[in-house]
């Protein structure tokens, strides 16, 4: 569904609530308001060295073809279907560093 909120970016472009279907390995699967299914890739992905994007996804925590998705854009919020969850959904590198 599309609300009338707005982003706080310059472009002002309109934030969209998509149904999320999954997140697995650094891939994200939404239901857009036609009823279709877009994949994206998780953000801050494009912000791993070439180094530790080749560890995560030794450590299965990637998947390689997720390096070849857009990243999920700014004014997309995901929400689960159970509608009582709302969170953005980045990779956060410190755990290649924690395992």
């Amino acid at each position: 569904m599309i609300t009338v909120k707005y982003s706080s970016r310059r472009a002002k472009q309109p934030i969209r609530e998509l149904t999320c279907i999954g997140v697995f390995q650094g891939i994200v699967g939404v239901i857009n308001e036609d009823g279709r299914v877009e994949h994206y890739a998780m953000r801050n992905l494009r912000g791993l060295t070439q180094a530790e994007a080749t560890h995560a996804i030794e450590l299965g925590l990637i998947d390689p073809r997720a390096f070849s998705l857009k990243p999920l854009p700014k004014n997309i919020h995901v929400v689960f279907e159970d509608n009582c969850m709302r969170t953005s959904v980045s990779f956060n590198k410190k755990v290649l560093y924690n395992m």
